[in-house]
């Protein structure tokens, strides 16, 4: 029996038992049920929106004190600062 022929028998049994499994019941048949639940709270927990609190009030940041609000930090001269966002990174 030639390796062709021996594949061609191996495919007609694997057909007539069933046939050949999805790649994600393979992929089922090998994870456990606790592997199943972490990869779900995992993908919970990194989809997760991420809220950062923003002050609002006076900071003191070094030798000078800046205001805070609306989103952006302005100093004691009036000049326009760095940028605060509350925004989340996913």
């Amino acid at each position: 029996m030639t390796l062709a022929e021996l594949q061609t028998a191996v495919d007609t049994w694997i057909r007539e038992h069933g046939g050949y499994w999805g790649k994600f019941e393979i992929l089922a048949r090998l994870l456990s049920h606790e592997d199943i639940l972490a990869a779900i709270a995992y993908g919970a927990e990194a989809g997760r929106e991420r809220i950062i609190p923003v002050p609002t009030e006076r900071v003191a940041l070094g030798s000078s004190s800046m205001e805070i609000s609306g989103g952006a930090a302005r100093s004691c001269c009036g000049t326009q600062g760095t940028t605060f966002s509350g925004s989340s990174s996913k």
